[in-house]
């Protein structure tokens, strides 16, 4: 198979500059697809804490009904959603609503993210600035949630949340393989600027691709089993492990992509003396 080739064969690199066909798009794809497992593998064990988080969340949240836009719930106010412990969000329906100058003031006493008063909802954004949205203002201007609605909410997050996100991110890793391939492949062309027979733009990404397939799977196992191991020792032994290098995966790219160069450039030298 191409794939194992691409971790050996010398030859195989050779042949793919110069009688390959394409720009390597199943390389490509493949490189996604190694990222993508490698991703996903390390993030699986976050699942089951993202749906505890999710859950204990929806199970904070009041029974509340917004009546002409104006919000009343079943809890006494203030009323605080808490995360491992920490107030996230402020529920502060007594009286009348807080005037929108003191909003900044009272996230801030509280260290919340987000305060509900009887009026409106105000966000603290990461660049300091505030979203004010009024329930006058929405189409939620009248309704009623329960607490068996808000779990059922969660529940429904939790079924669409992970696959949708896992999609878009199948999609951002097709997206980045294929430019920094395109990158790659302008470097291999600058690699090969003095040889006798450079590969043209087309050959240069076949290269730039298949090279980084092993690169690419090496780096992922090291890291997937670093990660393993990383887990499942005593923490006095977790100080052993060590993350590779950022530039790593480059390093063993190039490497394979001046072995497929010199190969290429072997193969037309003895073809050309040949001649």
């Amino acid at each position: 198979m191409n794939f194992f080739k691409c971790f050996y064969s010398p030859d195989f690199y050779a042949a793919l500059i110069r009688k390959g066909k394409g720009i390597g798009i199943s390389f490509i794809l493949m490189i996604a697809l190694i990222d993508f497992i490698g991703v996903m593998v390390m993030l699986a064990r976050l699942v089951p804490d993202l749906n505890n988080h999710m859950t204990n969340i929806t199970a904070q949240l009041p029974a509340l009904s917004i009546n002409e836009g104006v919000l009343k719930m079943e809890k006494p106010s203030p009323y605080y959603i808490q995360i491992d412990g920490k107030n996230i969000v402020m529920f502060d329906t007594s009286g009348p609503s807080k005037e929108l100058a003191n909003v900044s003031k009272i996230l801030g006493e509280n260290k919340i993210q987000m305060l509900v008063t009887s009026e409106f909802v105000a966000m603290q954004k990461s660049n300091a600035a505030l979203e004010i949205y009024r329930f006058d203002d929405t189409k939620f201007k009248n309704i009623t949630i329960t607490q068996d609605k808000w779990i059922e909410v969660g529940q429904q997050i939790g079924v669409w949340v992970v696959p949708v996100a896992f999609a878009v991110m199948a999609f951002a890793f097709i997206l980045i393989a294929f430019v920094a391939t395109f990158i790659k492949a302008l470097i291999v062309r600058l690699m090969a600027i003095f040889l006798r027979n450079p590969p043209d733009f087309s050959a240069a990404m076949r290269l730039a691709a298949a090279a980084a397939i092993p690169a690419v799977t090496l780096v992922t196992l090291y890291n997937l089993v670093n990660d393993g191991i990383t887990q499942n020792v005593p923490g006095a032994l977790q100080a052993a492990q060590r993350d590779l290098p950022a530039y790593s995966s480059f390093v063993l790219w190039f490497l394979f992509a001046a072995v497929g160069l010199w190969s290429s450039n072997r193969t037309s030298n003895a073809e050309h003396d040949r001649i």
